[in-house]
C-alpha cells in the first residue's frame, strides 16, 4: 500500500480519551486509527449492530464497551473494509456480520490493481 501511495486509516468507536491509542499500541499497528464517536460513520455506512441477546449493562466497568466508546451501549460497528479511490468514490466494500472474519489480504489488492488500471485507462 506504502509503495502504491495509498493511505490505510483504521477506525474504531473507541474514544481517544478511552484507550484508542492503546489498540494501535498493543497491536503493532503501523497506520493511524481515527476515532468514530458515536459510531456515526459505521451508521452511515450501516454497518452497527446490537448484540441479539441484549446482554445486561454492566455497572460502573471501566472497560465495558459502552464505557470505552462512550455509548452507553453494546453498539458495535462490523468488521469491514471499505476502499475509497482519490475522487471519493467507494471501490471496493467487504462487511462481516461476524466479527471474527477479516477480509483477506487478495480482494483488497485486486480491487486496488482494478481502480488502477481503470483510471490509467
Amino acid at each position: 500500500l506504502d509503495a502504491a501511495g495509498i493511505r490505510l486509516l483504521g477506525v474504531s468507536p473507541h474514544l481517544p480519551e478511552r484507550g484508542l491509542g492503546d489498540i494501535r499500541q498493543r497491536h503493532g499497528l503501523g497506520y493511524e486509527v481515527a476515532s468514530d464517536r458515536d459510531n456515526g460513520l459505521a451508521r452511515r455506512f450501516g454497518l452497527t449492530f446490537i448484540p441479539p441477546d441484549n446482554p445486561a449493562v454492566p455497572a460502573d466497568d471501566p472497560h465495558w464497551i459502552g464505557t470505552l466508546t462512550g455509548t452507553g451501549t453494546w453498539e458495535l460497528p462490523q468488521p469491514a473494509i471499505v476502499i475509497i479511490d482519490r475522487t471519493h468514490i467507494v471501490q471496493f466494500v467487504d462487511a462481516s456480520p461476524d466479527w471474527l472474519r477479516r477480509t483477506e489480504a487478495e480482494p483488497v489488492i485486486q480491487s486496488i490493481n482494478a481502480a488502477r488500471l481503470a483510471t490509467a485507462a
